[in-house]
């Protein structure tokens, strides 16, 4: 396959840049090796500046009083888990109902009073139910516009 010719011009010049590189990275790596150290500064901190940055232990704030001792952690630990083995005891003893809901739905319908499980039209007649809503309406109030 023949390249076009900028393609040709283009290839030499990466290669010839990529050679500059690395002949110009060897160079530095030797100038480097045979140039000496530099000199480190002759300067010391004195004792008073390096004391003075650091408190003194009669700064450090005292240690707390009330720290619980391990004998009083245990006995923390140990009231702990006796609550909570009581709390599974007692959960464990709970009755958990398995069955259909339909039953207990009936036992407590049976209780409330019949007369509120009809419906409104049942009770009352549709010309009881307009004269409420009447009365309902004339006794209404709006609230007051706000400002």
């Amino acid at each position: 396959m023949i390249l076009p010719v900028w393609m040709r011009c283009l290839g030499l010049a990466a290669g010839v840049l990529t050679v500059a590189g690395v002949s110009q990275a060897q160079e530095s790596a030797e100038s480097a090796a045979q140039r000496p150290l530099a000199p480190l500064p002759n300067v010391t901190p004195s004792h008073s500046a390096v004391a003075a940055g650091i408190p003194k232990w009669s700064q450090f704030p005292t240690p707390p009083a009330d720290i619980p001792t391990v004998a009083q952690f245990g006995q923390r630990v140990k009231t702990q888990t006796a609550a909570s083995d009581k709390l599974a005891t007692e959960v464990r003893a709970l009755v958990w109902d398995k069955e259909q809901p339909e039953p207990y739905a009936a036992a407590a319908i049976a209780r409330i009073n019949p007369v509120y499980l009809k419906p409104v039209d049942a009770v009352m007649s549709v010309e009881d139910i307009e004269r409420l809503a009447e009365g309902l309406r004339r006794r209404a109030v709006p609230p007051p516009v706000a400002d």
